[in-house]
């Protein structure tokens, strides 16, 4: 059926043949009637049960479908190899005599064999001993130590055990020291993926650089649970090596777990996740068929109202209601997925060498209720934007 005869439901006119009055009739033969094939209708469309115009209805009925294939970030560490020497305030106080004569003790010799092992005359021993027991470190018998006494000929013994330093590798991005992982460093890495050095030689000239007395307090406490008077008087020193660094290779692959702000206390990478901010108008699907026309509908509308069909009337409302309608603005997360309820401020695309940008994923948005199921989203402006998240490095993986 054409336009014009959906709009104004013309019947058609059955023309008669008309014989001249002067014609005698002749006879006809009697044929069966022709049956002729009915007028199709216009297929009558049910009206979408949420109107454009219902902007909460819409935007709850959103639904978000992503690739499936997962997303994950690779980057390197530069690592160098070092040593952590572990030291004490209370044994740095001591003289020679004194560290001598308690770990002579602590490994049970007598005076007269400490007097045989100096060119120290026993009485010059025996005045050092009465020190010590002054200290509470030797017992009044001058033969044994005291507990604390023992725990100085402890420590001593574990300092002779790592006199030439705990051996450890140095992150250089964590800025930590950490256990040598045999194997697991590569000699070189893509530019593009190598952390920042976050590693300031001057500094490691301080004691207790990093984390250096943490592993130098595990490493003595290890066997030995030690007094909080010696515990307190421990202290490290560092030294790193300068030799041409290998690559700890770590992998990011949750990437909802990601901090909006930098924390202090663990060095972070950062990651710029792109956002789009998308407006659509919310369309009626029914109406497609006519919207190549609904102008010209719209005017034989407002010029002949009562000759146009209800269906026609129909479209020029619904097509004015979809004018009206307000837009649907949604912040669509182009890596996880999901739709970016927070509301958070998104960014232009960032600038700076130490931030990683990831790839945007295809991602399409549908309506996906029975009640809009003659609704769709129609994009008209869509704006490319970031989020910007810290992963700290403690929270991520070493492939």
């Amino acid at each position: 059926m054409g336009l014009f005869d959906f709009l104004f439901n013309r019947k058609k006119i059955k023309t008669t043949e008309i014989h001249s009055a002067t014609t005698l009739p002749t006879k006809v033969p009697v044929v069966a009637p022709t049956v002729q094939n009915p007028v199709s209708k216009p297929e009558s469309k049910k009206k979408a049960s949420v109107k454009v115009s219902n902007h909460d209805e819409i935007e709850k009925n959103i639904q978000i479908e992503s690739e499936s294939d997962n997303v994950m970030l690779e980057v390197y560490c530069a690592v160098l190899p070092a040593r952590i020497f572990c030291h004490s305030i209370l044994i740095d106080k001591l003289g020679d005599l004194t560290k001598f004569i308690i770990t002579s003790l602590y490994a049970g010799h007598s005076i007269e064999e400490i007097a045989d092992l100096t060119h120290m005359g026993s009485t010059t021993i025996k005045e050092e001993i009465e020190y010590l027991i002054r200290g509470d470190l030797v017992k009044d018998d001058m033969k044994s130590l005291t507990e604390l006494g023992l725990q100085y000929g402890k420590l001593f013994e574990i300092f002779d055990k790592l006199s030439e330093g705990i051996g450890m590798a140095f992150n250089t991005f964590a800025n930590i020291f950490e256990p040598i992982e045999e194997n697991g460093y590569c000699s070189e890495a893509d530019p593009e993926f190598i952390l920042p050095n976050n590693y300031i030689p001057i500094l490691a000239r301080n004691d207790n650089y990093a984390n250096s007395l943490d592993i130098a307090t595990e490493q003595i406490e290890e066997s030995t649970p030690f007094s909080w008077e010696i515990k307190n008087s421990l202290y490290a020193t560092v030294k790193i090596e300068k030799f041409k660094p290998g690559y700890k290779k770590m992998v990011i692959k949750d990437f909802s777990t990601g901090l909006r702000e930098k924390t202090e206390k663990d060095a972070c990478v950062k990651v710029a996740i792109p956002c789009d901010h998308i407006f659509y108008k919310p369309r009626y699907s029914w109406i497609d068929p006519y919207r190549m026309t609904i102008s010209r509908i719209k005017e034989l509308n407002d010029n002949y109202n009562d000759l146009i069909t209800e269906k026609a009337k129909l479209i020029v409302k619904a097509s004015q209601e979809e004018k009206e309608a307000e837009e649907i603005i949604v912040d669509i997360d182009m890596v996880l997925g999901g739709l970016n309820n927070s509301k958070e401020k998104l960014e232009e695309l960032p600038v700076g060498d130490n931030i990683f940008i990831l790839n945007r994923k295809n991602i399409t948005i549908s309506l996906g209720s029975e009640s809009c199921e003659e609704l769709y989203l129609e994009e008209v402006n869509r704006e490319h934007l970031y989020k910007i998240r810290y992963f700290p490095y403690s929270q991520m993986e070493v492939q």
